[in-house]
């Protein structure tokens, strides 16, 4: 999504992807943006890399709505790990009302006894031996084809020039410049 149209008029969008930057801030500009994400919408603007984002008015509204108080009051809103911490599964689960701890039985694992035979196995394992080893015979593999080694310039097809005087005589160069201009050796 962050990137440059290459062909901006075609409705097929291509985009070369830009070099992504982090952009570490204060600890008050990250106060004033919490206090107003309902006008950033900084998920929005996270995936519109186009879409206007007025910051003077951002700046107003969040020295409004901090009301004389200071930025350490509202520290929290950014300090890490400061979510509401829920606990494991199975404390959440007693406090719910759940008293026996055990497992269910319908969540464990069927017994191997107790399930059903397959009619057909698609790919059966090979018997074994005496000493454990698998008996099988084995698959021989595949001859590859030969390639050919010869290289690509001596397959094309050569000009008239290329022919090594084999289609008349060969020229020098001053010869062919000579007659060009009329003068005969």
């Amino acid at each position: 999504a962050h990137g440059v149209a290459l062909r901006p008029g075609s409705p097929r969008p291509i985009m070369k992807t830009r070099a992504a930057i982090m952009v570490h801030t204060n600890l008050p500009l990250r106060i004033m943006r919490r206090l107003c994400q309902d006008m950033i919408l900084p998920r929005k603007a996270g995936r519109n890399p186009n879409w206007p984002i007025n910051a003077t008015n951002i700046r107003q509204e969040s020295l409004q709505r901090m009301a004389g108080k200071t930025f350490d009051d509202f520290a929290y809103l950014v300090k890490h790990r400061t979510g509401r911490r829920h606990g494991r599964v199975s404390q959440v689960s007693i406090r719910l009302g759940q008293k026996i701890s055990a497992c269910p039985a319908w969540m464990l694992p069927t017994d191997k006894s107790l399930l059903p035979l397959q009619p057909h196995i698609a790919f059966p394992k090979p018997p074994k031996g005496p000493d454990g080893s698998l008996i099988y015979t084995p698959v021989p593999n595949r001859e590859l084809p030969v390639i050919n080694n010869t290289s690509p310039s001596l397959l094309k097809r050569r000009a008239y020039e290329e022919t090594n005087g084999m289609d008349g005589k060969y020229l020098a160069l001053h010869e062919f410049f000579s007659l060009q201009i009329g003068f005969n050796f």
